[in-house]
């Protein structure tokens, strides 16, 4: 497995930045535990399944502070 490219803003890390970053150490004690934990940081669907789930917690809100301004808000599924 190889990361091409992996950026992260070290002034304003995300939470999506801490979570990859903290799966991403090498424990040689553990060689299959720590490669199941870093194919676990890098699952695309698993993030973005994550990402979005975040995102539908805001839905109610956002519904409701643009309700009458022509802004269309859809929950995500």
């Amino acid at each position: 497995m190889s990361v091409a490219k992996l950026t992260i803003d070290v002034e304003r890390p995300t939470a999506h930045d801490a979570e990859l970053v903290s799966g991403l150490g090498w424990d040689t004690s553990d060689p299959d535990g720590a490669h199941a934990r870093i194919d676990k940081a890098l699952d695309a669907e698993r993030v973005t399944r994550k990402f979005f789930e975040g995102l539908n917690q805001h839905y109610p809100s956002a519904r409701s502070r643009n309700k009458g301004r022509g802004v269309l808000i859809a929950r995500l599924t």
